[in-house]
């Protein structure tokens, strides 16, 4: 039965009120007789409310008095303190709440402190502005605070240093040794892994009774909100008003109170799911895009403008009203930080990305639901990205310029518009091929041919490239650099959906070279996986990544190594996937990281995290992880026909299916993915300290585009390459080919591969090298490419203080007359010179005997260069031969960093290279 709420108002409404409320027999401090002679107004109000033992003064529409009348618990509502002091009993509680936060502190009466020293009242307080005897601050808003337990006096279920977030709160300084909970900036997911540090400022405090005041649990903000404000996690703020309403009334110890989160996953993990459960979420997912607010007007378009020019966030209440159509294009998301009201601020940067695969999602929804609307929304956002957004024009669109067919990753300021990132625009001309194949309008096929050779003339031999170009370095530089470089960064969250556009590329234009780059490159992403791989916020996130092109090349070059490739990535990443059919983040190698765990609390928030501490925690990545395995998934299936994908591509469906978010009271927010979710506490929880997007961000493109996209194919029965196959780029492809990348380019590459007797001989390294400068491993120094200037390409194999022993045996019996090594000089950075070069043969009992050596002259007079030196001796027949290149040894005095050992830098190990510049004298 529900227990009646006992306002303070005017007898008449009180007493019409009661009319309609039911009576508990278990009324604490009351009785059923009182109750009785109140309605008939035998008894005066003021007689009843004495009884009151839990009086709050605030609104009855409070979060706390609708938890507890929820609750069960019994309390009475005064409209000020002197009415609460009034009607309270003795020995009583009062909990006075904020509210008028945050814009104004809570002002209490100076008389009200002895009245309630008197009446030995306990007394909960927020937010306030003066308490006699404690020192208390001006109101300062959180930044990177969260809450942290600093004492399980209040509850033994919280448990000390456990994290809790308040999220975009304001809060006053109060002056306390011992607070129960503190405000802090503090690394990690659960627990402050690094402490509680001194900065902490204490948010809830307990003050005991003096003669002049009452005893008192002090709230530096407004903790009674924590329904409306969305505080998290649920479970863990029950604890903490569970445990003070104890502290404030022990009759109501062993009380547990309960509510349900404005904004919460759409089904439990235990219920069963419709059988529309994917069409539905598909429907409201692809809704989400038209009620966001993120698709802009002509009016909202320069409110963006406007606010873009102060910071990259604005309040959401500012476009909730304005439904675009797509034609001024669509905002990149909401942020994570959750404001007092509940509500959270959209990011005002447009993203070329977000803004197709925003079409992409809706493009393909439209055509599985016959939604007109979703299908124009689409085709309008294409046409604004293409043609009025300026992310292809300029620069972009000047056939003499490098960036010619460039895709800008942001076009809302000159900050974003100057960046290439090769992923981004990759998923920019994936998304537009989908798009394009779901409306039926293929205006951008010209646009997605010269994006795709705009990356192919940018990326290097190797199959690789820079994860970002800005426009000045193209520039500075030229296409020409970036096709001639052999670098490796092994990393897929940049590399590998560039791939995917070559392979779909090699198999609508038969074009060798697309082949070449994106099977070169993943051979080798493959030989360095999982130690050597640059991880960007975890490992699984490179991993789901990598599924889509290893997919692909199946379709365009079926080989058992190519599907063992698929196949150790998919085992690797399904490990990790839990019954409900998360798959949980994990972290690889800390140094391999780009951006790993924070490593001081001073750190959080610092820069772009994880949403874990270390491996094991519980959650999942739906912006970097959950979404691009989705796609993997579904496109591994699709090539392979092989039911452990589809059994896990399924699990995944259901889970995102149940996750969805669900929200009467933000309908903004209803229908989408937030970035982390906590598949123990089934809830949107994780370390919310990136410094862009946080836990609780919701990324219009990549993570909405992606998986509304995937739950369309699903329900087409389509993958992703069947649905790109509808387009033909022959001719557009063959024309920008030509135009920008011509063949005798491409020649001149390929004919600077350095030829020599040596070429292609297995290599073993007695000395191991720095990982950092080892990317193609020992085979670099036998593969025909030298290294260029810079230490950082890839042909490079660099070794601190030692010399580079190198064991060499050839594919067959060889007549050795001349050894060259190929070799750098970079003294600004350490690197020399060697001192001298030894070379042994094997003789027929494998043992190595000294065949020459030669002694090398220092020369200081350049101090970057690149040389060949060359030994040579009598010659002789051999099959493996050791090579010993001796480092200079110290950096000379007089140079930066002198006495510290030098670095010694080798390319490439040439036998009877019969171009190489003349030895130096011995």
């Amino acid at each position: 039965m529900t227990l009646p709420v006992l306002v303070l108002e005017p007898l008449f409404e009180r007493e019409m009120r009661f009319k309609t409320l039911e009576i508990n027999l278990a009324i604490r401090h009351t009785c059923l007789l009182a109750g009785l002679m109140l309605l008939l107004g035998i008894v005066s109000r003021a007689d009843a409310l004495d009884r009151a033992s839990f009086v709050i003064v605030g609104s009855q529409a409070c979060d706390l008095c609708k938890v507890l009348q929820k609750n069960d618990v019994e309390f009475a509502v005064a409209s000020s303190v002197n009415e609460a002091l009034q009607h309270v009993s003795d020995q009583g509680t009062v909990a006075i709440l904020a509210d008028k936060y945050p814009e104004e502190t809570t002002v209490v009466p100076r008389s009200f402190w002895s009245q309630a020293a008197n009446k030995q009242l306990r007394v909960y307080l927020e937010y306030p502005r003066e308490i006699p005897g404690v020192s208390i601050g001006t109101p300062i808003d959180v930044s990177w605070e969260r809450v942290v337990v600093a004492s399980n006096e209040l509850s033994s279920h919280l448990k000390p240093r456990q994290i809790l977030s308040m999220n975009r709160s304001r809060y006053v300084l109060i002056e306390s040794e011992n607070p129960l909970l503190v405000l802090a900036r503090v690394a990690g997911l659960d627990t402050a892994v690094y402490g509680i540090p001194d900065t902490a400022q204490p948010l809830l405090v307990h003050l005991a009774a003096t003669d002049a005041t009452p005893e008192m649990y002090v709230s530096a903000s407004k903790m009674s909100d924590f329904v409306t404000a969305r505080y998290a996690p649920a479970k863990a703020w029950e604890d903490v008003w569970s445990g003070l309403l104890e502290k404030l009334d022990s009759s109501l110890a062993g009380i547990r109170i309960h509510w349900e989160p404005t904004v919460r996953p759409s089904y439990s993990a235990q219920e069963i799911l419709p059988e529309n459960a994917e069409r539905e979420s598909l429907r409201r997912g692809a809704q989400w895009f038209i009620k966001s607010g993120l698709l802009l007007t002509e009016s909202s378009l320069e409110t963006s403008r406007e606010k873009i020019k102060t910071s990259e966030v604005a309040h959401s209440k500012v476009f909730r009203d304005e439904l675009g159509d797509g034609r001024f294009g669509m905002l990149e998301g909401f942020d994570s930080g959750i404001l007092p009201d509940g509500s959270q601020s959209v990011r005002v940067i447009q993203r070329s990305d977000c803004i197709s695969e925003a079409a992409m999602g809706l493009g393909i929804a439209g055509e599985v639901m016959g939604d007109q609307q979703m299908s124009t929304i689409a085709k309008n956002l294409q046409e604004y990205l293409y043609l009025r957004s300026g992310a292809v024009n300029a620069e972009r669109g000047d056939p003499g310029h490098p960036s010619y067919g460039m895709i800008a990753w942001g076009i809302s300021n000159d900050a974003w518009k100057k960046a290439n990132y090769g992923d981004d625009i990759a998923r920019v001309l994936l998304a537009s091929m989908a798009t394009e194949a779901a409306t039926g309008d293929y205006r951008w096929n010209p646009y997605i041919s010269r994006a795709v050779v705009a990356g192919l003339r940018t990326t290097g031999p190797l199959g690789f490239k820079p994860g970002r170009i800005d426009q000045d370095q193209l520039s500075r530089n030229g296409w020409q650099y970036y096709f001639k470089q052999s670098s490796v960064y092994p990393s897929p969250h940049f590399q590998c959906y560039l791939w995917a556009c070559y392979l779909w590329a090699y198999e609508q234009s038969g074009d060798e070279l697309l082949l070449d780059r994106a099977r070169t490159g993943m051979r080798i992403m493959m030989s360095r996986y999982p130690n050597q791989w640059r991880w960007t916020n975890g490992l699984q996130q490179e991993r789901a990544r990598m599924l889509l092109p290893l997919a692909w090349l199946i379709r365009v070059d079926d080989q058992p190594q190519h599907r063992r490739w698929l196949r150790q990535i998919a085992e690797d990443l399904i490990a990790c996937q839990d019954k409900s059919g998360a798959i949980r983040e994990e972290l690889g190698r800390l140094e391999q990281g780009a951006y790993p765990p924070h490593r001081s609390n001073e750190s959080f928030g610092a820069h772009e995290a994880p949403l874990i501490h270390e491996n094991g925690e519980p959650i999942c990545d739906l912006l970097y992880t959950t979404n691009f395995a989705f796609l993997g998934l579904h496109e591994a299936a699709a090539a392979t026909g092989d039911k452990f994908y589809q059994d896990a591509e399924d699990k995944l469906a259901a889970f995102l299916c149940r996750i969805q978010t669900k929200s009467e009271a933000h309908p903004e927010l209803d229908g989408a993915w937030m970035r982390a979710f906590d598949y123990k506490r089934w809830e949107y929880w994780g370390s919310n300290g990136d410094a862009g997007w946080g836990a609780w961000s919701i990324e219009s493109g990549w993570t909405q585009g992606w998986i509304v996209a995937v739950l369309g194919m699903r329900q087409a029965n389509m993958s992703l390459w069947e649905m790109t196959q509808q387009l033909d780029a022959r001719r557009d492809y063959a024309k920008y080919r030509k135009q920008l990348l011509p063949h005798d380019m491409v020649n001149q590459v390929k004919q600077e591969l350095t030829q020599h007797d040596g070429y292609g001989a297995s290599v073993q390294l007695a000395t191991t090298p720095a990982p950092h400068y080892s990317a193609l491993g020992a085979h670099a120094l036998t593969n025909g490419l030298v290294g260029p200037m810079s230490h950082q390409d890839a042909q490079w194999i660099g070794i601190e203080g030692e010399p580079l022993i190198a064991e060499l045996e050839f594919k067959k019996q060889q007549t050795l007359k001349t050894v060259d090594v190929h070799v750098l000089q970079a003294s600004p950075v350490g690197i020399y010179f060697p001192r001298n070069i030894r070379v042994s043969v094997a003789d027929s009992d494998g043992k190595f005997q000294p065949w020459a050596s030669l002694q090398f002259k220092p020369d200081d007079s350049h101090p970057r260069q690149v040389k060949w030196i060359q030994v040579t001796g009598k010659t002789v027949s051999c099959k493996r031969i050791k090579v010993e290149v001796v480092s200079r040894g110290t950096i000379p005095v007089g140079h930066h960093a002198a006495g510290k050992p030098t670095w010694l830098f080798v390319s490439e190990i040439a036998l009877n290279h019969i171009n190489s510049e003349k030895k130096e004298a011995k």
